[in-house]
């Protein structure tokens, strides 16, 4: 008699339940692709050394694809190109396309911008409908240490063939193999017709030293072929064994769920339980994640440090409060705050004000001049990171290849498509510059083109376009990226065959033009989506230069802005830390931003009738100001800012960054607090150090000594040339000492005198 089981009331509901939730993780478990095998036959050394050399004769190719076709294989992709034609063995290749011809279901190797049209070249002039040809390993897939990533959606491959409608929906990341099996048969057996592969499907790939491509990991057997990879790939795809990869976009929508509790709860249920609840919630995520093998970065665990977070501060509040009730009521305190602290926050704010009108100094038109870096119309420091840019641009400027100048919104990238001009062998002829984002469809091509008298409704007369304006100078493209694909065919003949027709006239014009292009945007993803063709792309960046932005060459920004204001308002009284003040601040419109604010600033001064600037005038909308509660200047919290890093090896660095300025202004402040510890103590070089660690124990003495030794000797030598060469104590502080921070200057003119009095 068999035994029964009878769940009833109460169980036989929480029977189901659980059941219910078996069958929702079972539905949300990766399936079995499965499918048939696949058979691979790779070309060895040992088969190129017996058949002849490589490449091989194309005749054993036709060979081998008869006999598999011949014993019942399914489909055949190999995994090699054949662009060229065999001049030498033209039989040979009539053969070889005879079986490819006949046989629909044979696949090739070509570069991935043939497959986008409707026929591919191959033997040299031969042609195949582009469905028969799959892109290489490189376009589809990406390798690091560990993994194997697959991007689902990228230019068609070896996998999409294969896996069809399978293709996982998400980039996918596999395992990279310890090792891989061996090919089932060689070149050889397959010219002998000794193999089965009825109704399955083939690959032939090469093998060969010096012929294929390798992927070499440190703890694998041997290096991969890419061949290997992708079958690799193949079967853990079909066996479930991967990971999706998901977008940032889905998981911080996932972990702003799991943070609701928190938000929306009633305040009265606590943050106590509201972070257990959003614990709770987190980790059925993660653990869904981990039955559909989605790939989780480790960065998202820190999604559980909120609710902890949240519960650790309920907690402590919990026991302050408590603390507090077995305490004797204290009387209450007055809200009225005593007035000598009122008068502390007083002193401070006006010592905070002070700082930007002190030490004012009239500007000097000659000291632009000898201390800017000016080329051609570009200011920069002679250590910013625009001169590489530069030094390159003019050794392109000697050369005819296209150039395409990247760099966001307002960095100057005009400026340097002049230079590049300007320093070319054209730069006696015109410089046109054309902004593409301004000009709409209709418009563009009678601006570029130029039209003929008649050639639309209001075109009355004749008249020349850009590209004829340009003729033999230079034609600037701004904005490349805004155009539209009409557009960017038209331009394109004109690259290939300098020749165009004006709208509306038959006569073809021949010209001579170098182009230059720019756009703030990322061309690569535009030709992603289909909105800017990638022969134009690879025809326009012959050579791309990129400009940084203002934020990362922060040093240019004191230069830009005293040539500025001496052209806006010469009057008008500067002062450094107005300037540390500038250094500062975001500037996410880059030089124009910066431009336009020092324009913005020298009328609002004008018309408070000041003779000079204050940080409101510049009208910032988020401004970066200065801490006002201490009222300490730059150099005190510079200074106390690597005391703190305790003169570490990047100290120097790390003040930069916490106090958000350029390292090259902390090296100039620590450069002044040496010249003021030099005069202080009398060329003692120990007291300096002293004076410079204060009460901080140093991480590294020796180094920190070094560095302080290495400073003084740069300054003391830099005095000592200066009066061998019979300056004065002002030429040799403007000539050698330009960037010293004003705050220092009248301490490094005192050192000057004192050193020339020793003699």
């Amino acid at each position: 008699m068999s035994n029964v089981l009878i769940f009833c009331g109460e169980d036989q509901q929480i029977v189901r339940r659980f059941l219910a939730i078996c069958v929702f993780l079972a539905l949300l478990a990766p399936a079995n692709v499965g499918g048939q095998a696949v058979i691979h036959v790779v070309i060895e050394e040992a088969d190129v050394t017996t058949l002849g050399s490589w490449p091989l004769n194309r005749k054993w190719h036709a060979a081998a694809l008869n006999n598999l076709v011949s014993s019942g294989a399914q489909r055949i992709f190999m995994d090699i190109a054949f662009p060229q034609a065999d001049v030498a063995h033209p039989e040979s290749d009539d053969y070889f396309f005879s079986i490819l011809e006949t046989n629909p279901h044979i696949f090739l190797l070509t570069s991935p911008e043939n497959i986008e049209g409707e026929m591919v070249l191959l033997l040299g002039n031969r042609e195949l409908p582009a469905s028969r040809f799959f892109a290489p390993f490189s376009q589809t897939f990406s390798v690091d240490r560990n993994h194997i990533k697959l991007q689902p959606f990228a230019t068609k491959s070896l996998l999409h063939n294969m896996l069809s409608e399978s293709m996982p929906r998400y980039s996918a990341l596999i395992d990279f193999p310890a090792s891989v099996p061996p090919a089932h048969y060689s070149f050889q057996q397959v010219l002998a017709n000794a193999v089965d592969c009825k109704a399955k499907d083939v690959v032939i790939s090469i093998d060969v030293p010096g012929v294929t491509s390798y992927i070499v990991k440190s703890d694998a057997e041997h290096p991969f072929t890419t061949t290997e990879l992708q079958l690799h790939a193949l079967r853990e795809i079909k066996n479930g064994k991967y990971y999706s990869v998901w977008s940032n976009w889905y998981f911080g929508s996932l972990m702003l769920l799991v943070l609701l509790p928190l938000i929306f709860l009633p305040p009265r249920i606590g943050k106590m339980p509201a972070g257990i609840i959003s614990i709770c919630a987190a980790l059925i995520i993660f653990a869904l994640f981990g039955i559909q093998r989605i790939y989780v970065a480790n960065i998202w665990y820190l999604i559980f440090l909120v609710p902890l977070a949240a519960m650790m501060y309920q907690y402590v509040s919990q026991r302050t409060d408590s603390s507090d009730s077995n305490r004797t009521a204290q009387p209450k305190l007055s809200s009225v705050e005593p007035e000598s602290t009122k008068l502390s926050g007083e002193i401070n704010q006006l010592r905070y004000k002070l700082k930007f009108y002190e030490h004012l100094e009239s500007q000097d038109e000659s000291a632009p001049v000898t201390s800017l870096h000016e080329t051609h119309g570009i200011l920069c420091d002679p250590k910013s990171p625009l001169l590489p840019i530069l030094e390159k641009a003019t050794k392109i400027a000697a050369t005819t290849i296209p150039v395409m100048i990247l760099g966001e919104s307002g960095v100057g990238k005009e400026k340097v498509a002049q230079f590049i001009h300007n320093s070319s062998a054209r730069s006696q002829k015109p410089f046109i510059a054309v902004n593409c984002a301004a000009l709409n469809e209709n418009l563009i091509e009678s601006e570029l083109f130029g039209h003929e008298a008649g050639a639309f409704t209001g075109a009355s007369k004749r008249k020349i376009g850009r590209f004829e304006m340009a003729d033999g100078g230079t034609l600037f493209l701004d904005e490349i990226g805004e155009t539209s694909l009409s557009t960017q065919v038209k331009l394109l003949r004109v690259l290939q065959e300098g020749v165009f027709e004006r709208v509306g006239g038959t006569e073809e014009i021949h010209i001579s033009v170098r182009i230059i292009t720019a756009t703030h945007r990322s061309l690569k993803s535009s030709i992603e989506m289909g909105v800017f063709r990638s022969d134009l792309f690879f025809r326009l960046n012959g050579f791309p230069l990129t400009v940084p932005p203002l934020r990362e060459r922060k040093m240019d920004i004191e230069y830009l802005f005293r040539k500025a204001l001496l052209e806006s308002n010469p009057e008008l009284k500067i002062s450094q830390p107005i300037i540390n003040w500038l250094v500062i601040q975001h500037w996410p419109g880059n030089v124009r931003e910066l431009l336009s604010a020092i324009q913005r600033a020298a009328i609002n001064a004008d018309l408070s009738s000041r003779n000079f600037l204050l940080p409101k005038d510049f009208e910032l909308q988020e401004p970066v100001m200065l801490a006002p509660d201490a009222g300490e200047l730059l150099s005190e919290r510079i200074l106390e800012c690597l005391q703190k890093h305790k003169f570490k090896h990047r100290c120097i660095s790390a003040t930069a960054a916490e106090l958000s300025i350029h390292r090259v202004t902390v090296t100039e402040y620590f450069r002044g607090w040496i010249i003021r510890l030099l005069l202080k103590n009398k060329l003692d070089l120990q007291a300096v150090q002293a004076e410079l660690r204060g009460g901080t124990e140093v991480k590294d003495m020796t180094q920190f000594r070094l560095r302080v030794e290495k400073y003084s000797r740069s300054i003391l030598d830099k005095i000592k040339e200066g009066l061998a060469a019979q300056e004065t104590e002002k030429e040799i502080q403007s000539r050698r000492f330009k960037n010293i921070p004003g705050e220092f200057e009248a301490e490094l003119l005192a050192l000057i005198v004192e050193i020339k009095g020793i003699g």
